[in-house]
């Protein structure tokens, strides 16, 4: 039986990781994203999404890691803020089960973070899903707001037998056998597929992909984990899907869809994720993420949100954002420049 790690709060003690090695070693042994890897900060860093990272650890007096918290430097109008993380469907800390509180390793957050003086850092951004630290972070009574739902189906809950007899309609079933007679789906093997993945047009509801060098960030810092499906009619490609497979957390998180505007009218949407969805279940991953969904348009029977809520059965968890006040002045200030501005 694993026993707590008593702390006390005088040794909080967090500080900015520089191994790699065992940054993701804790991210792999302690319930981790794909976005809290190493390899997705320097994706990161690749399209430039913040000033720069900010990797903060705490360890115990015998150099054991007990939590991690990834952020980047972001630049306000005024101000400078942390988020945790930008172009990111979740983060935040991660906490080892080793911990008995929390709550005490979390409050200590914001005191590790040293402000420049003429451009103070107000507030730290934490967007998390995870049971064991959106608790103690509503705990200690951070301001929040949960507005969206990541959607995640649980192979071992809902397997495609059962997807296909009870989720699809006629005309899902249909597409399926559409495609399957037409051309079917594989994973990318060649740079001409990437090519043909990157012609088709980015589906709006999935990553931005705001620089055209994404792709070849994602593969080259996750290498074998980076996979793309592609839906084929004929020769030509007509959807695909990017996704980061995680052995350690035995989960697909989906990244980014993209389909052939010109050869849409069978619905190769749901066929590429139904490809995936067998792909994933036949290679032992126990979950697909499908990302994060508004809740406001999850609950419209005639909105695609829906719609994939219902077809593929999956289970909408909260995403949770916090805001964490670095100081209180610096926080009450930006919060009346943002009112005026």
């Amino acid at each position: 039986m694993q026993m707590s790690e008593p702390l006390q709060k005088s040794r909080f003690q967090w500080s900015e990781a520089i191994s790699e090695k065992e940054w993701d070693e804790f991210v792999a042994q302690n319930g981790g994203t794909v976005f809290h890897y190493w390899a997705w900060r320097k994706v990161l860093e690749g399209v430039g999404a913040g000033v720069r990272p900010l990797y903060l650890e705490y360890r115990d007096l015998s150099g054991r890691i007990l939590g991690i918290c990834p952020f980047f430097w972001l630049a306000g109008r005024r101000l400078l803020y942390l988020e945790s993380l930008p172009q990111s469907y979740t983060a935040g800390p991660l906490i080892s089960s080793r911990v008995n509180d929390p709550a005490l390793l979390l409050s200590a957050l914001p005191r590790s973070v040293r402000s420049p003086l003429f451009r103070p850092v107000a507030t730290m951004v934490v967007r998390a899903h995870m049971e064991q630290v959106v608790d103690p972070l509503l705990k200690l009574g951070y301001r929040y707001k949960a507005n969206h739902g990541l959607l995640i189906l649980d192979l071992q809950e809902k397997n495609p037998e059962q997807v296909w007899k009870n989720g699809f309609k006629k005309h899902d079933r249909q597409a399926v056998k559409f495609y399957e007679a037409q051309g079917g789906a594989r994973l990318a093997q060649t740079e001409d597929d990437y090519l043909a993945y990157l012609s088709m047009t980015r589906g709006s509801w999935t990553f931005r992909d705001r620089r055209p060098d994404f792709l070849s960030n994602v593969r080259s810092n996750f290498g074998d984990m980076a996979k793309v499906m592609l839906a084929y009619e004929e020769d030509t490609a007509v959807s695909g899907i990017l996704m980061l497979c995680d052995r350690a957390s035995s989960t697909i998180q989906l990244l980014m869809m993209r389909f052939n505007l010109t050869r849409n009218i069978h619905s190769p949407v749901t066929y590429v994720n139904w490809k995936v969805l067998n792909w994933a279940n036949e290679n032992g991953f126990r979950y697909i993420d499908f990302g994060p969904f508004p809740n406001r348009l999850s609950s419209n029977p005639r909105h695609h949100f829906h719609k994939l809520l219902d077809r593929f059965e999956t289970t909408s968890v909260p995403r949770y954002q916090f805001v964490i006040p670095v100081s209180t002045r610096t926080y009450a200030l930006a919060r009346r420049i943002k009112r005026i501005l």
